[in-house]
Order: structure tokens, then C-alpha cells, then sequence
């Protein structure tokens, strides 16, 4: 599926599910930064409000359907950023991105939904199988000093993983 759609219409109800991998990611670096950007369909109608939870349970992407799909918990933010000219909108996942680095928390992903499941209306975004898929933007530093008087480089990585639709 090349897109996920959150929201409500007279039938269903949609959640969308995406989840990042950090198994490369080495003790060392400290992060700064971190965001999650999500490329949109058309538009992002303005007077849908959006959630972006946890979920409470380990999911797979090819598996994953209304009635085994894991129960959001704990709202991470119902604030993001819109930026039109590059079609994304962002939201800051530093606090989450933190814990599930250094595994004070489990990774079971992110679930997207609008606030308000009873109110008609959706939003579309693009999936990993698209030019423009959902990207955790990590910014941060290796707290490692290699040579004297060396200083940071921030540096950015873009993690691309599953996103999926039930």
C-alpha cells in the first residue's frame, strides 16, 4: 500500500501504525534533535486534528488488520508543524526517540489518528513503498572525542521503516 489514511468516514474508522528501527544506533551519539516527518496526500485539511500516540503492543506490517492491531497509549504530542512548500508535516518525537534508544521504553512504534474519532473527515500520507516516506529525522552528536580540540558535527540521519494501514 503506498498510502495511509487516518480519520473517519460513514463506514470506518482509520488508524495508521509506523515504527522505526534502532539497532544501529550506537550508545554514544547523543541526541539532539528528533522529529517525525510524514508526507501528505493532497492536503492536510486544516480542521482535522491529529494524535500521534504509542503502541502498546509489537505489530508486523504485512500482519497487521482491525482486530489484531495494537491500542494507542500514552500521547506523545497533538502538536506538528505543517511545511506546504515540501508537502510534510513534523512532529517532535525527542522525549520517545530518547527512551527508546536507551530502552527505558519498548519500541512498539507510533500510532497516527485524528483526536476526535466520532467527527467525519481524513488525511492521507505516503507510505515506505513511495518516493516520500515517513522519516524519523534524528539529529545528534558522537560523544566520543577522537582527536584534540576536534569539536561536535551535528550530523542528521534519516531512518526509513514500516508504516502501515489496517
Amino acid at each position: 500500500a503506498n498510502t495511509m489514511v487516518v480519520g473517519k468516514n460513514d463506514v470506518d474508522i482509520w488508524r495508521s501504525f509506523i515504527q522505526f528501527d534502532f539497532d544501529g544506533f550506537n550508545p554514544s551519539y547523543i541526541v539532539t534533535e528528533s522529529y517525525l516527518r510524514l508526507y501528505y496526500r493532497d492536503v492536510v485539511p486544516s480542521e482535522i486534528k491529529l494524535e500521534l500516540l504509542l503502541a502498546d503492543s509489537e505489530w508486523q506490517e504485512h500482519n497487521i488488520t482491525h482486530l489484531n492491531r495494537p491500542s494507542p497509549i500514552d500521547l506523545v504530542t497533538n502538536e506538528f508543524t505543517v511545511n506546504k512548500e515540501q508537502g510534510y508535516i513534523e512532529f517532535n518525537v525527542f522525549d520517545i526517540t530518547n527512551q527508546w534508544i536507551d530502552n527505558l521504553r519498548e519500541n512498539n512504534g507510533f500510532v497516527l489518528r485524528v483526536a476526535n474519532e466520532s467527527l467525519p473527515g481524513q488525511a492521507s500520507f505516503y507510505t515506505r513503498e513511495t518516493n516520500s516516506p515517513p522519516e524519523l529525522v534524528v539529529k545528534y552528536y558522537d560523544s566520543r572525542i577522537f582527536s584534540q580540540g576536534r569539536s561536535q558535527v551535528t550530523t542528521e540521519i534519516f531512518i526509513e521503516r514500516h508504516a502501515e494501514n489496517d
